[in-house]
């Protein structure tokens, strides 16, 4: 089975005292921190912490550092972890099989540019939040707006769509080291690239949500869009918007 590190970490380099999971002994202290405190994930509307039982969805799951964490913080949460990339999905499995939580669910591949029909049999309206770390920026401009789109439609009504990303506002992108970013990932894939929000807005809006508020956070550098079946609350960007 492979592990797999958010932070490229090779599992032969993880220091040998170690015995946490590769990609998960440099951040233990942070995450130990957080659940002294009955921490939450950052940005988590309140819907999402009455301790009400809800089933979660994570689109590109990446190695599964996020659901398994996420999993243990929201236990009222069931998760249903996927992904696209077959090698992430044995890296989400290995993380499932160490913390052996029993509100996450086997992974399973998903396509976020095809119809909802097509991942993994989850039904329409069955959903209470769909969940999007780094992926917006990092893949093709048909999985954004098969996000969109299929988060409407296995959303149950009131539904949340979180996403999380560096992206830019109004055509501008900060800081330097955003700036950079978005430099080298259009370098190395022309289809990558950090999205503007008010593109963002446009493709929400094509699936029937309109815009309704914009927060400016740049210092806490956090963008949220919320509409009354999908709400994407995305952090590293500089402002936040509220669809209805």
């Amino acid at each position: 089975m492979t592990l797999l590190s958010s932070t490229g970490v090779d599992p032969q380099t993880v220091p040998h005292h170690s015995t946490a999971l590769p990609g998960a002994w440099h951040d233990a202290e942070r995450r130990r921190r957080g659940e002294e405190q009955g921490a939450h994930p950052r940005g988590a509307p309140e819907s999402v912490n009455t301790g009400r039982h809800l089933q979660a969805l994570e689109i590109s799951s990446g190695t599964g550092q996020h659901v398994t964490h996420f999993a243990q913080s929201l236990r009222n949460i069931v998760w249903q972890p996927s992904e696209f990339d077959r090698q992430s999905l044995a890296s989400i499995e290995a993380y499932r099989a160490h913390y052996q939580l029993p509100n996450v669910r086997p992974a399973i591949h998903l396509d976020a540019s095809l119809p909802y029909q097509y991942w993994g049999g989850i039904p329409p309206e069955s959903i209470d939040l769909v969940v999007n770390i780094n992926m917006i920026h990092i893949s093709p401009m048909a999985c954004t707006e098969g996000l969109f789109k299929g988060a409407g439609a296995v959303l149950k009504p009131q539904g949340l769509l979180m996403t999380y990303g560096p992206y830019a506002v109004n055509g501008q992108i900060a800081p330097q080291s955003n700036i950079d970013f978005d430099y080298s990932l259009r370098q190395r894939n022309s289809e990558w690239g950090l999205r503007d929000i008010s593109f963002l807005g446009s493709i929400a809006e094509k699936n029937g949500h309109a815009c309704q508020q914009q927060v400016s956070s740049v210092q806490e550098r956090e963008f949220g869009v919320k509409c009354p079946k999908v709400q994407c609350v995305e952090h590293n960007g500089p402002s936040a918007l509220t669809y209805t």
